[in-house]
């Protein structure tokens, strides 16, 4: 019996776009939280071309001030996420957005 680890996978390389867009919302400084998350897609090497393509695309539908209030919504809650299980931990509105990714660009159809 094979057990795949491709969702928790998944959720741990979007996981690092939600903390990118975590850390900025700390300093009101530049890049803004969705130039860092599209940043974060381009270092995801387990990750194919056209899935990171779908990402930036995905990312770049979001307007900045929704990803900053997604963040500024995350802002006191820390998270690991080495941890498969952090979202569980997470605000609703960033699982939402991770989700969105994922289901948007990572699944199997992607």
């Amino acid at each position: 019996m094979t057990i795949s680890t491709r969702p928790a996978r998944s959720r741990r390389l979007l996981g690092a776009i939600g903390v990118g867009i975590l850390a900025l919302t700390a300093c009101n400084s530049t890049p803004s939280a969705k130039r860092v998350a599209l940043d974060i897609v381009e270092t995801m090497d387990s990750i194919s071309d056209t899935q990171k393509q779908c990402l930036r695309e995905k990312i770049d539908s979001y307007d900045s001030s929704a990803l900053e209030e997604i963040g500024e919504a995350q802002e006191n809650q820390a998270l690991d996420f080495t941890d498969a299980d952090a979202l569980e931990n997470a605000t609703p509105e960033l699982r939402a957005f991770v989700e969105d990714l994922r289901t948007s660009c990572l699944t199997d159809g992607s």
